[in-house]
């Protein structure tokens, strides 16, 4: 519906006060709550429920909003809407207990000390890590979206502070850590359903996100604050936004709203919200070019503890490329293309250009491969399709400056800063270094080869697995009775799965977790598969008939293969279940407690999944078996973000032990010391504040002696339980030796209270 009158009825502008009244009102107490939580007087409890229907009630009254203003014009009411039933089920997979459990080492806690020291020390441009010094290995927005999360939840990044909360609670930053990471997520299946159902209709988008909601990895990744989070979620958000675009003809235009505020009438469109989102992302970046403090080396306020370097001003690389001048280049790239975007009428660009922002975010929090992977799938479609003069109409022009000016800030500013530092080791030594050579590889083995990340999407994918076989041959099955559009979207899965999938096997450095980019087309092509079942309708033929029993049976054996992996010691000592935990991890021959035991609940899932794959080879009741295999998978994903995840918390994190170490401690300046400790819990839990021997020896006794001679007896080690008879022995004798910690807590990292003769 087009609004062209100059005066909205004032009905229509009492409305939308009301709705954005109410709008402000749910976003308070979203991040009121939000923020108690952080702080930790909203027990993890009451946060578990209080944040999803927060959350919920900003969905429902942004919805209303955008009603009341016209933009939504379609009769359906909300709750006859598929998104807004996906986003509840995203939401209640992913926010209940967010912030309730540790950060998981290492990934977790390392990423999250780099964003905690760039809001301590105020420079958000230079990446600090722990007593490390310049972190280069990773681009900048994961840093840059935990530090805006932390200082506007109000979690404490100061040194010492991290766990401080107000009347004596103990604070939970998890909760702002994660939280920007559970929106890419949600907000990338919410874009990938509306692209899906633009080019093979709501159903199929409703059963893709389905699909993908639940599926092992993407639920366990949503309740994680990694850098392959955004990543994947802007990832996946760009390639609904392509499809979207691509399904939408070049000749619809956006319609016009006209808003009126008193007497004030303002005409706005689409575009406003695209160039709303380009300065969003922009601006602050040329804010900080102009208003970061001087370039300092060192972690601010622990500079005199053992092993911290210095804190000292650093000089500049390149001091000509002075922070005003490149805020001054920035801005006339950006003037154009804002004037650009704005004038801009056709949906169909507006949607491909959104989606070239999504491939920036993507870009910006991994490197290369947030635009390359869907770049090389859409550019091979089109060539297959002889439809290269298409490309002129993707907005390869606007879209590449786009992208352009969304990452290239922060890596001018670094390399004015830092120099060649910036190039040799994030895209000489992290980038390329991990395409072309094994960097940090834990796979000691393994068959790192072509079976490597087929493994792994069984996992993965699991409990959807079994029906995976099937799609796959679905979609290569031409089909009379398929859209145009729903097998351009079938191609462009296909395509997009077969490139992500080839560049991780090529890249020799290898990761289980690289494989998350893959997941999203498995699902789409999975989500299809049951589309086309859900509405097949005539009886199938004999030869079709048998092929379905027989994919029934191999897709039934294939969910019993990998239930039977998931329960099957990965080696001595470390149980099947540890391979979900691998989808996430680093090193995968990390200890595993023994009370963690979960054989009972994945034997279930997998049991109930294969007898449902089982069935499916029939030609009966399929609507009833996609029924049972969603609420199963459900039930799974549930369990698994739910419980399961947060039961590994102490186990394979450091909340606990720095816990343990604040109540044990009788003043605040007893020391900290990690011995022979690297997993970097014990940086982001203290706020850097300890004393750190990865080696010890005489730098330890050194230090111990100081501190005698300053009146300190009773010192607090924190270190890997392998290695108490080391620090037993390095010791010699001393008056009492205590363990703080349980052991069924953790097994891997462990406190002790020694007090000295």
């Amino acid at each position: 519906m087009s609004m062209d009158h100059d005066d909205p009825p004032r009905a229509t502008r009492r409305g939308l006060a009301g709705s954005l009244s109410a709008l402000a009102l749910a976003g308070f107490s979203l991040v009121l709550t939000l923020s108690l939580a952080v702080s930790g007087v909203l027990g993890g409890r009451a946060a578990s429920v209080l944040a999803p229907m927060t959350f919920m009630a900003v969905v429902v009254c942004l919805w209303q909003s955008l009603r009341a203003a016209g933009i939504i014009t379609l009769g359906r009411p909300l709750h006859r809407r598929h998104g807004f039933w996906l986003v509840l089920l995203l939401t209640l997979l992913a926010l209940p207990q967010l912030g309730s459990f540790s950060l998981i080492d290492p990934w977790e806690t390392h990423y999250a000390e780099v964003a905690r020291e760039m809001s301590a020390r105020g420079d958000f441009i230079s990446t600090w890590w722990g007593q490390e010094g310049w972190f280069m290995s990773k681009p900048v927005s994961s840093f840059w979206l935990e530090a805006l999360s932390m200082r506007a939840l109000g979690a404490q990044t100061a040194p010492g502070q991290v766990l401080s909360g107000p009347a004596g609670h103990f604070a939970h930053p998890e909760w702002a850590v994660r939280w920007p990471g559970f929106l890419f997520m949600l907000v990338g299946c919410y874009l990938l359903y509306r692209g899906v159902s633009a080019g093979a209709g709501r159903h199929a988008g409703m059963l893709v996100g389905i699909v993908l909601a639940t599926a092992a990895q993407w639920v366990l990744a949503s309740r994680q604050a990694l850098t392959d989070t955004p990543f994947v979620g802007a990832l996946t958000a760009g390639f609904g936004l392509l499809l979207w675009g691509w399904s939408t003809p070049e000749a619809a235009r956006t319609q016009r709203h006209q808003l009126g505020v008193g007497r004030v009438s303002i005409t706005c469109d689409a575009s406003w919200l695209l160039t709303a989102l380009i300065l969003c992302a922009l601006v602050p970046q040329l804010l900080l070019l102009l208003f970061t403090p001087p370039l300092h080396a060192g972690s601010v306020g622990n500079c005199g503890l053992p092993s911290q370097p210095a804190c000292a001003p650093v000089p500049l690389a390149h001091a000509w490329l002075s922070p005003a001048l490149q805020a001054a280049v920035w801005s006339a790239l950006l003037a154009p293309l804002v004037r650009s975007v704005t004038r801009e009428r056709r949906t169909r660009r507006l949607l491909l250009l959104g989606g070239w922002y999504a491939l920036g975010l993507a870009t910006m929090a991994k490197g290369p491969a947030g635009f390359a992977l869907p770049l090389t799938a859409a550019g091979v479609y089109l060539l297959l399709q002889g439809r290269l003069r298409e490309l002129g109409r993707g907005e390869l022009v606007r879209g590449g400056a786009l992208l352009v000016l969304l990452v290239a800030p922060w890596y001018v500013a670094m390399y004015a800063r830092h120099g060649r530092l910036i190039i040799d080791e994030l895209v000489l030594r992290h980038m390329l270094g991990r395409a072309l050579d094994h960097l940090h590889d834990t796979n000691a083995g393994d068959d790192v080869g072509f079976r490597y990340y087929v493994w792994q999407l069984g996992y993965a994918m699991f409990p959807w697995i079994g029906l995976v076989p099937a799609a796959l041959l679905a979609a290569t099955r031409a089909r009379a009775d398929r859209s145009e559009s729903s097998q351009r979207v079938l191609d462009l899965a296909l395509l997009w799965l077969v490139v992500s999938f080839s560049l991780f096997t090529f890249m020799q450095t290898k990761f289980h977790h690289y494989i998350l980019p893959a997941v999203p087309a498995l699902s789409v092509l999975t989500g299809l598969y049951l589309a086309e079942l859900w509405h097949e309708s005539s009886p199938r033929e004999r030869h079709r008939a048998a092929v379905a029993h027989v994919l029934g049976l191999g897709g039934a054996i294939l969910v019993a293969c990998v239930g039977l992996d998931l329960v099957r010691p990965v080696r001595a000592g470390i149980p099947g279940s540890a391979r979900l935990l691998h989808l996430l991890s680093y090193k995968y021959t990390r200890a595993w407690p023994a009370e963690l035991d979960f054989t009972v609940p994945l034997l279930v899932f997998s049991a109930a999944c294969s007898i449902i794959t089982l069935l499916f080879g029939s030609a009966r009741g399929r609507r009833g078996l996609i029924a049972a295999q969603v609420c199963a998978a459900v039930a799974f994903a549930g369990w698994l973000g739910q419980h399961y995840l947060v039961k590994l918390g102490p186990a394979f994190g450091q909340r606990h032990v720095i816990e343990a170490f604040y109540r044990d401690r009788s003043n605040s300046a007893e020391p900290l010391i990690a011995y022979q400790l690297n997993w970097k819990g014990e940086n982001f839990y203290t706020g850097n504040r300890l004393a750190i021997f990865v080696s010890s020896g005489q730098p330890l006794h050194t230090y111990l002696q100081e501190r005698r001679a300053a009146g300190d007896t009773v010192f607090h080690f924190v270190l890997e339980t392998a290695r108490l008879a080391t620090l037993r022995a390095e010791l010699g004798r001393v008056q009492s030796f205590e363990l703080l910690t349980e052991r069924q807590h953790s097994d891997k990292i462990c406190l002790v209270r020694v007090e000295l003769r």
